[in-house]
């Protein structure tokens, strides 16, 4: 095998490689790729090896392949991934706002196809629809359960022209509706 072989880094996910088993075994086997369509490949040699092992050797060791070959691993980590509950747990807490786009790019109002129509069986329409699936799960990671609303595109009784940020409830300086 002999000479200096660099591969380029790779990233795994520890219940990919050995289900987050520290003490899993991790085969490491070096072939040297044929390209001749056959699909044989020559087994140049092979070792074994565990997370475990390898997270305590600081981030490079240096494991015996059969054949009396080494390889060197270097740059080796294992960090952790944080989900969005362990920053919950962690207690992050969420202040969930809502816009509404008023603009008349979600089409006429009295039309069916405005995301803005206002069915007149349930009398919803499809942005209350998305609100109320998104606030149903937010809503239970806001302390105060009180929700910012706003809205742009649209044109106010008291303005000329279309405003570009306004309350639904009216009051700007506690849009909490």
């Amino acid at each position: 095998m002999g000479g200096k072989i660099t591969w380029n880094q790779i990233l795994l996910d520890t219940d990919t490689l050995c289900d987050a088993d520290n003490n899993c075994e991790i085969m490491f086997q070096i072939f040297q790729f044929n390209d001749n369509g056959s699909g044989n490949h020559k087994k140049l040699a092979q070792t074994i090896s565990t997370l475990g092992a390898m997270v305590e050797s600081g981030g490079s060791s240096t494991l015996n392949l059969s054949g009396g070959q080494k390889l060197f691993v270097s740059g080796f980590s294992c960090e952790d991934r944080v989900s969005f509950l362990d920053y919950i747990f962690g207690g992050c807490e969420i202040g969930v706002q809502v816009a509404i786009d008023f603009t008349l790019s979600n089409g006429a109002v009295n039309s069916p196809q405005s995301l803005h129509y206002i069915n007149r069986n349930t009398g919803k329409n499809q942005y209350l629809d998305a609100i109320h699936a998104c606030l149903g799960i937010l809503e239970n990671y806001d302390d105060d359960k009180c929700f910012p609303v706003y809205g742009f595109g649209g044109k106010l009784p008291e303005r000329s022209g279309v405003s570009h940020c306004f309350a639904l409830n009216g009051d700007i300086f506690n849009p909490k509706c």
